[in-house]
């Protein structure tokens, strides 16, 4: 299981959790099978923090994620076993290497 740190990461967007947030006292999951949205939460930085994550096309058409206002809006992430996956196009965000 991921760490409160890493989760709180992931979950943010890969971002550096902020300040302002409050991070959870209790173990998180490595899975959500429901749908999410990727916001990245950083208040030390202005240009990324609040902004949400999209997919958009790129170089020889395989997606990649973005942050907005680049690329389309996405809503439809899941979290398993540690991995951000969107399957109706194979993407997957892996924080801290391969998997």
């Amino acid at each position: 299981m991921l760490n409160r740190k890493s989760v709180s990461a992931l979950v943010a967007g890969a971002a550096l959790a902020s300040a302002q947030c409050t991070l959870p006292t209790e173990p998180l999951t490595n899975n959500l099978t429901f749908p999410f949205r990727v916001q990245v939460q950083n208040a030390t930085r202005s240009e990324v923090h609040n902004k949400f994550m999209n997919l958009y096309e790129a170089g020889g058409g395989d997606q990649h994620l973005f942050i907005g206002p680049v690329g389309v809006p996405t809503y439809d992430f899941t979290l398993i076993n540690g991995v951000i996956n969107h399957e109706p196009k194979g993407v997957r965000a892996v924080i801290g290497g391969e998997v």
